[in-house]
């Protein structure tokens, strides 16, 4: 008889759990190692209409163009996205930086790049600094020093102290002056943790600092795709896992997830998933990839007298980012991407037609993104519009007298898990107290902040603790 493993959301973390699975099965067919049948059935459940998640994309209905939900930039630090799409057959449509070079433009000094040298960790840093004219030479030095503690700080030892910690606390206390912080640190939160440092843990950005940046130079590379999301992500890990008899389930979303349990101490165990249709589908075992939101809502009433834990689902909250998609008429800038600085909105810019390899010559295509964008998600979109239309023609001059084809504003108002200071102590782990149900998502205990190598990390070590559990006799 087929056992079924099903998994819950079809985003990032669902997809790279069932790519795990399917490849860890057929070596262990061909190895003869003890792991769940080769023939048992895996469904992804999916409730939007495509695979992909929050990297998704769609087909704008005036221009024809695809439209990403928002830009995504990979990191060279990346090192299980990079293997999963390696695995479905798509990491070569990502294009890295041969060395990280991010520019920075400001109204009146123009373009500075951060460009970092071949030379090793955390000498690589240092040239970049020297070289970044946005800053004076006293304000390199604050960085410098800041950067210089980071470096010797031992995260593992310390986590809790620097989880309670802001980032704003932590740069205070370094002495960064406001117009460092203006200049340097609060981009660099706002890139990475999707909101300010007065509100974010300096745990996830001492994280980001030691894996994305102190690493080494190829661990610093950014990397853009040259297709959009869907074709990158959602389309190849389609087809990759219907060729290995996965079953995908679109338009499918779990009602609720309905357990017995012998005693709050023996734990208990997933019978079946009532499914939005009334259907009851009989699951052996779970992988939950859904955001903590979507969870909450599906988890059995009552969840918390046998399982105590459960409560802190209630505890997380999101950030939203905004984008802002622009098809123009004629040309706007050379510039593959840039950091925008002294806006009232628009923080980062990519230009599609260097980007991408499959827009018309006869479009320009921006895409603007607004990170910590909680202040103005509720604002129209005309307004958001004006605001972003604004900032652009502070460095781009001739967006006054081009056409605007087309604009779109798209926003993802659960974009992140808010990294505030003291949640990562509240992060589930991948095993819980129902034997047969686990959890994967940006949004869980992966020791990254929100990003997309944390869903795929949690989603592979789903797969792997589901295969050892089988293999343990203890499922």
């Amino acid at each position: 008889m087929k056992k079924r493993i099903a998994i819950l959301g079809g985003g990032l973390a669902g997809l790279a759990a069932a790519v795990e699975l399917v490849t860890q099965l057929a070596d262990s067919k061909q190895n003869d190692h003890c792991c769940p049948d080769v023939n048992s059935e895996i469904v992804i459940l999916e409730k939007r209409a495509a695979l992909g998640g929050r990297t998704n994309s769609f087909r704008d209905p005036v221009t024809g163009l695809e439209m990403d939900n928002s830009p995504h930039v990979f990191l060279g630090c990346y090192h299980q996205t990079r293997r999963f799409l390696q695995r479905i057959g798509s990491e070569p449509l990502l294009r890295f930086q041969s060395r990280l070079t991010v520019p920075f433009l400001h109204p009146q000094r123009g373009k500075a790049l951060l460009r970092v040298c071949g030379l090793p960790a955390p000498l690589h840093l240092l040239a970049a600094l020297i070289g970044y004219r946005h800053l004076s030479w006293s304000q390199r030095c604050e960085v410098l020093h800041a950067g210089i503690a980071m470096h010797r700080l031992k995260e593992l030892n310390s986590e809790s102290t620097w989880d309670k910690l802001t980032v704003s606390e932590w740069l205070h206390q370094q002495r960064q002056s406001l117009g460092t912080q203006q200049a340097f640190w609060n981009v660099l939160t706002l890139a990475t943790l999707n909101n300010v440092p007065e509100r974010v843990s300096f745990l996830q950005l001492l994280r980001v600092f030691k894996i994305g940046f102190l690493g080494g130079v190829e661990d610093s590379q950014l990397g853009l795709s040259t297709v959009s999301l869907q074709k990158l992500i959602g389309i190849p890990a389609g087809k990759f896992l219907q060729r290995h008899q996965v079953s995908i389930r679109l338009r499918c979303a779990v009602k609720k997830i309905e357990t017995t349990w012998k005693s709050s101490h023996s734990g208990g165990q997933v019978q079946h998933l009532l499914l939005q249709s009334g259907e009851k589908l009989p699951v052996d075992w779970v992988i939950s990839t859904l955001p903590f939101s979507s969870l909450r809502r599906i988890l059995p009433d009552g969840i918390e007298k046998n399982w105590p834990e459960s409560r802190h689902l209630w505890n997380f909250t999101s950030e939203p980012i905004i984008s802002v998609n622009l098809v123009f008429n004629r040309h706007i800038t050379d510039l593959p991407f840039a950091a925008l600085l002294q806006t009232h909105l628009a923080q980062w810019l990519f230009n599609r037609n260097l980007n991408w390899d499959s827009v018309p010559s006869e479009y320009h295509y921006l895409s603007v993104v607004i990170s910590g964008a909680g202040e103005w998600i509720d604002w129209p979109n005309e307004a958001i519009l004006q605001k972003v239309l604004d900032d652009l023609e502070k460095f781009f001059p001739v967006v006054k007298s081009v056409h605007l084809l087309r604009a779109r504003v798209v926003k993802e108002r659960e974009a992140t898990l808010a990294s505030l200071p003291g949640v990562e102590s509240l992060r589930f782990p991948t095993v819980t107290p129902i034997c047969n149900l686990f959890l994967a998502g940006d949004w869980t205990a992966t020791g990254l902040p929100a990003t997309m190598e944390g869903a795929v990390r949690s989603g592979v070590q789903c797969a792997q603790k589901l295969l050892e559990q089988y293999a343990d006799g203890n499922s």
